[in-house]
């Protein structure tokens, strides 16, 4: 492991390379994290590496990433062709948050993006159940962009979307991180043209 320095995003302090013990009690075998000790934030490693898996995050960003992965993680884990229906789920993440298919990584997100990844899964359930039994929370999840666009059009979206994004609600016909927001609310945008893509 070479010289790495990784700053914790609070207080642009070094964090430091400590052993699982130093967080959880006990050791984690071939797993290493980043600590910062004056704001405890960490993120873990890749295995084996001192490469981290994504930013150092407070309590409150680890329970949202935690509440993203138990939102997410069921739409492809323990399903047949695993790991090719978790590139696809992650892809989707990606196109319905306006990001680069190398940053749709959870332990990448902020508050906000957890939050909106929740916020999704949600609306996949409910256009699931919109699209009766042929219609699986998976597929919809996936196939959103498509079935948003034919035949899924409830008259709900704004509201669901309004609540969801409150923060959105003041937009005027504006694409802002993967959705198109105007004064009912935001629904993801799926065009190449005018998409902001500042959070990349």
């Amino acid at each position: 492991m070479g010289n790495r320095i990784v700053l914790c995003p609070y207080c642009l302090a070094g964090a430091e390379l400590v052993e699982g013990t130093e967080i959880y009690g006990h050791d984690y075998p071939d797993r290493k994290f980043w600590l910062c000790r004056k704001c405890r934030s960490y993120v873990g490693c890749h295995p084996g590496t001192d490469v981290p898996l994504g930013s150092l995050a407070n309590e409150e960003l680890r329970r949202w990433r935690r509440q993203a992965h138990l939102s997410l993680d069921p739409l492809w884990k323990g399903k047949p062709d695993e790991k090719n229906l978790r590139r696809e789920v992650y892809e989707k993440v990606a196109e319905l948050l306006g990001l680069k298919v190398a940053d749709a990584h959870i332990a990448k997100f902020d508050v906000e993006k957890c939050k909106k990844v929740v916020s999704l899964v949600e609306l996949a359930k409910e256009v699931g159940k919109a699209g009766g039994q042929g219609i699986t929370q998976e597929k919809a999840f996936r196939n959103m962009a498509r079935d948003w666009a034919k035949d899924i059009q409830r008259k709900d979206d704004d509201e669901f979307l309004e609540r969801a994004f409150p923060e959105s609600g003041n937009q005027e016909n504006k694409v802002v991180g993967g959705f198109h927001c105007g004064p009912k609310g935001c629904k993801p945008f799926f065009g190449d043209q005018g998409r902001d893509d500042a959070s990349d």
